[in-house]
């Protein structure tokens, strides 16, 4: 059998020689392997971006993994603060680090290329963070910490030699305070867009379609006829359903009149609790039917003799009442 190929000695030239491996993976690899200082086993070869299933099982068959590099240098831990001085304590949740280097990727004997690295971590609530290093010896030229709070906003930077690395490294960034919640100021915050409803016929014998719906309300208590305002008016469609502007504002009663073919005809409107208005209304009136309600003499037909009936009453579960229905209007 021959010799198997040393994946953590092996040059870039030689890892190209396995089925499957293009030059550009195989610095891959040489860089994976010097940032962690050596390969300990094959599984680790599927972190490596252009490694699948079946090349990290070809590689399994075609390397072994020997001694680690002794000129691989022990990881480092380093440790940063943000508040060296303990006065801000349990403030830097959520505040992220990233420490930007390069590394030196040996190619071979005679080459290497300088790869760009990240390490990124969270401070916890005082303000600590250590972040290990797997080969600190590999890093060319100096380093970047870049602080972020919460919200993203970089609030500290510094950049240093990689050498500072194995010393604690503190940096004064006092914590952002947090948001305030302001109370809204405009009337209409939290409040629903539209007032929506129906307009219904008790007896269930005619739809109320193309009719105008007014609604009123007061603000003074045991309101008089003279008290009640028009506040909005809406015109029901064809299967008696409405929808306007929402009233804002906080009233002691409301109701809703409704322009009926001969009459018009007022509904008490139950208020929410607080004096606003709810956002959907049902008002149920007793509707003339033409035909069967029509004066006499008169079959409201129009000279058509056929009488069209719908059948079926309102559930009383359904109503929105406040008292019994009115029978007056409020001009």
């Amino acid at each position: 059998m021959a010799d198997k190929l040393d994946l953590n000695r092996a040059t870039a030239t030689q890892i190209e020689r396995v089925p499957g491996v293009t030059r550009t993976l195989a610095r891959r690899l040489i860089a994976e392997r010097n940032a962690r200082g050596g390969f300990a086993d094959h599984a680790e070869l599927r972190d490596v971006t252009g490694v699948d299933d079946s090349l990290a099982k070809a590689l399994a068959e075609a390397t072994t993994l020997g001694e680690r590099p002794p000129t691989a240098a022990k990881p480092v831990l380093a440790r940063f603060s943000l508040d060296p001085a303990g006065k801000h304590k349990g403030r830097y949740g959520g505040y992220k680090a990233t420490l930007d280097f390069q590394l030196r990727a040996s190619l071979g004997e005679q080459e290497a290329v300088l790869v760009p690295a990240a390490l990124t971590g969270y401070f916890d609530a005082d303000g600590a963070l250590a972040l290990a290093l797997q080969a600190p010896d590999q890093i060319v030229g100096n380093v970047t910490l870049s602080v972020r709070d919460p919200g993203g906003k970089v609030v500290a930077s510094s950049e240093f030699a990689a050498a500072r690395l194995q010393e604690p490294i503190s940096l004064n960034v006092a914590p952002v305070e947090p948001p305030t919640t302001q109370a809204a100021a405009a009337p209409g915050f939290g409040q629903p867009q539209r007032l929506r409803g129906r307009v219904l016929d008790r007896a269930g014998r005619v739809q109320i379609s193309g009719r105008q719906v007014i609604v009123w309300a007061a603000i003074k208590p045991d309101a008089g006829d003279g008290d009640f305002a028009a506040l909005t008016s809406a015109a029901t469609d064809g299967s008696g359903y409405f929808s306007t502007s929402y009233p804002l504002g906080k009233f002691s009663s409301a109701h809703a009149t409704v322009a009926l073919e001969r009459t018009v005809i007022a509904v008490p409107i139950h208020l929410a609790e607080g004096g606003t208005f709810p956002a959907d209304v049902i008002l149920v009136v007793d509707a003339p039917a033409p035909g069967l309600d029509a004066p006499a003499g008169d079959c409201g037909c129009g000279g058509n003799t056929r009488v069209h009936r719908v059948f079926g009453a309102i559930p009383e579960s359904i109503l929105f009442w406040s008292g019994p229905r009115a029978d007056r209007i409020h001009d």
